[in-house]
């Protein structure tokens, strides 16, 4: 009866044993090629100690299983001569029964598709791009981009602010590979900060119909694209720069960046009477403050000459006060098959300037004395907006939509004086010249773009559509008194009273449709048709003052119309 009873409970322990096991199962499939991976090894080692516990081979499926397992802490090994370890820590309870489901293993050629080198040389050079590693040229703190510019061999910056790499002036200023705030490489360089940027890329940009086709068609814009840290392009990162001095002069600007992954929101500002406008310098040449040249001509003669802070001759003489502000978001969307970068800009610039001259000429029959003075003040407000979407419609075809829009109103006046005198003094001639102008101009420029990619390489198809569109008004007043003395009396007297107005208009579109097709390696075929339409209206018409002192008389010999 005894050795009945223990041989029931042997029974009954084993059977509740045997209920309370687990049991684990799962498959192994190529990450890549999605196909089931036969005869992997699959092992479970305890964690504790990694002795080994079980191991088993996936079937031709890819599937494995173990049952009576206890619970506990494990180590799943999964391997296989072709593709890297997989492992894993599991978790089995008493009585489960675990399903790891799909476990996907990596090829060992696709771990070893990329090996990074970090040499940590600062310059260099990547096919037909020179690579600068920002932090290996130092600069103060708070510094922007131009003062990085400035260190690194083979670029420059002029002090009109205009960049140039390798020799050739620099025409685009890129980040992350888009554009920031336009076209004006000035922004980016002058308002963002050195200490965020990782590297500095140089490289000559080719079109966009070159870029799709992979076929050069010989256009190519210097580029700087400057590549910001990872750390960077998540929250926020600004400046603001405060500056005051003596004759309540001022220079003050502020940015802020808010950036998230492929997200930019930046905005900045400007306020400043010190002749530092911070606009593109190709606006900038006519502002800026006036600096004094002399010296001595090959034939022996004497020359004063004006030129701005920004080193051209001609521009606003003086300091002028100007307000800029700008607003600029990019984004990518759909896992960058929709792309959009737009950007606003406005200015305002009070350029006033005098300038007086004093000269004396010796000749060997005659000398006189020169004494002149121009009183100029120029007011000038500028809007631009940018808008660029990318829009990727398949693997095939893509459209791209890019537009620039301004708007300027400006407004002139000039008072000029001037007298000749003999070495005795007395008057040879005079005069006094009072001119003004308003001006407004608009202009947009429109380009849509499609293309389409057939399955054999470099086999294209496109069709560009540009439309411009641009007009200006002037209306100008002009009166000059020109009175000419023979022994110190009046002889005779000129007098200029007339209202100018200048009115232009120009309209333009062009469609250009292009076939490419590869010939041979390197040869290549292009078929193209374009079709253009333009038009301009350019009306000048002079005015002079009539009898009931209204500018109604027209002047036929400084008027005229024409259409094109």
């Amino acid at each position: 009866m005894r050795k009945l009873i223990t041989i029931l409970i042997c029974c009954l322990c084993s059977i509740w044993s045997f209920s309370q096991s687990s049991s684990l199962k799962g498959t192994v499939v190529d990450s890549v090629e999605k196909a089931s991976l036969q005869n992997t090894v699959i092992s479970i080692l305890r964690k504790s100690d990694s002795v080994l516990l079980k191991y088993s081979r996936a079937d031709k499926n890819g599937y494995f299983s173990f049952s009576t397992i206890k619970d506990g802490s494990f180590i799943l090994m999964a391997t296989h001569p072709y593709y890297g370890d997989f492992i894993d820590n599991i978790e089995i309870k008493a009585g489960e029964a675990k399903d790891l489901g799909i476990l996907f293993m990596t090829p060992k050629s696709k771990l070893l598709a990329e090996v990074i080198l970090k040499s940590g040389s600062p310059i260099r050079i990547k096919g037909d791009t020179t690579v600068y590693t920002a932090d290996s040229f130092k600069v103060r703190p708070g510094a922007n981009v131009e003062e990085l510019l400035r260190r690194l061999p083979g670029i420059q910056v002029g002090r009109n602010g205009e960049i140039t790499a390798m020799g050739e002036r620099v025409k685009k200023v890129l980040v992350d590979g888009e554009e920031f705030f336009g076209s004006d490489p000035g922004i980016a360089t002058k308002n963002l900060r050195a200490d965020v940027v990782k590297e500095v890329e140089v490289f000559d940009k080719k079109s966009d119909q070159a870029e799709f086709t992979g076929i050069d068609d010989g256009v190519k814009d210097k580029t700087i694209n400057l590549k910001l840290k990872d750390d960077k392009k998540k929250g926020y990162f600004g400046k603001v720069e405060l500056g005051g001095g003596l004759k309540d002069k001022y220079d003050n600007s502020a940015m802020m960046n808010i950036f998230k992954g492929k997200r930019k929101i930046a905005a900045y500002g400007i306020m400043s009477n010190t002749g530092q406008t911070n606009l593109d310098w190709q606006d900038a040449q006519n502002y800026g403050g006036a600096t004094m040249e002399s010296g001595m001509t090959d034939d022996g003669g004497m020359y004063i000459s004006m030129s701005n802070e920004d080193g051209y001759s001609g521009g606003r003489n003086g300091i002028p006060k100007n307000w800029n502000w700008g607003l600029h978001f990019s984004d990518k969307f759909n896992n960058n098959k929709q792309t959009v970068n737009s950007g606003y800009k406005y200015s305002k610039v009070n350029a006033p300037g005098v300038t007086e001259t004093f000269s004396n000429v010796f000749l060997p029959d005659s000398s006189w004395n020169t004494k002149s003075k121009s009183d100029n003040f120029n007011s000038s407000i500028k809007h631009a907006l940018n808008l660029t979407i990318d829009y990727t419609l398949d693997s095939n075809n893509s459209l791209k939509w890019t537009t620039r829009g301004n708007k300027n109103s400006t407004f002139t006046s000039s008072h000029y004086i001037s007298e000749y005198t003999d070495l005795k003094g007395e008057l040879i001639n005079n005069s006094n010249r009072n001119q003004t102008n308003d001006a407004e101009g608009n202009s947009i420029n429109s380009t849509l773009l499609w293309r389409h990619k057939f399955k054999k390489l470099a086999r294209t198809l496109s069709l560009n559509t540009d439309f411009n569109w641009s007009n200006s008004k002037n209306k100008g007043l002009l009166y000059s008194l020109e009175n000419y003395y023979t022994n110190g009396g009046i002889a005779d007297r000129d007098t200029t009273d007339q209202q100018n107005i200048r009115n232009n208009e120009n309209k333009s579109i062009t469609s250009r449709l292009v076939y490419t097709e590869p010939i041979m390696k390197d040869v290549f075929l292009e078929l193209s048709y374009s079709i253009n339409f333009s038009n301009n209206d350019n009306e000048r018409i002079t005015n002079k003052k009539g009898a009931s002192g209204k500018y109604e008389n027209v002047v036929d010999s400084l008027s005229n119309n024409f259409t094109f």
